[in-house]
């Protein structure tokens, strides 16, 4: 009879359970149901962008050679945030002035993520920013974030 009564004892317990952790996932899931139906919209409407920026393979070095041909052209780079700049590794070498940075999610995109780590990031390129100094002339390309992938 004892062993009956701890049996019993066990599947009241696991019962308990798992109706507290039913009711806390089912919690979460509620909570996290708006953002990831955001997400999945997000994702849907800047799908053909997507697809065209990895059609065209429009390179970093391709829109500064022909930047009037680049411009409101979308393009899927691996990025790098470091000082609040963003650049295509390895190194520092290909600024991208971004004008909406802020909405690059931190978590991906994190302000010391280092030269050499990089995560795809869609962008439309917006414009050329040119700077002269003593001579010397050095071209960036200017861009709005619109997704990661």
């Amino acid at each position: 009879m004892n062993g009956q009564v701890r049996n019993i004892f066990y599947l009241i317990f696991a019962a308990v359970t798992a109706a507290m952790l039913l009711a806390l996932f089912g919690g979460l899931a509620r909570n996290l149901t708006p953002s990831f139906r955001a997400r999945l919209e997000k994702k849907a409407s800047s799908a053909p962008l997507l697809r065209t920026a990895k059609r065209s393979g429009l390179t970093y070095e391709a829109a500064l050679g022909a930047p009037a041909e680049a411009l409101g052209k979308p393009v899927l780079w691996c990025v790098n945030i470091s000082s609040s700049q963003v650049y295509l590794p390895p190194g520092r070498g290909k600024p991208l002035d971004v004008a909406n940075i802020g909405e690059m999610p931190v978590e991906l995109y994190g302000k010391y993520s280092g030269e050499y780590d990089c995560r795809n990031a869609l962008f439309e390129i917006t414009g050329v920013k040119t700077f002269d100094f003593e001579g010397a002339r050095a071209v960036r390309l200017q861009a709005s974030f619109i997704d990661y992938q």
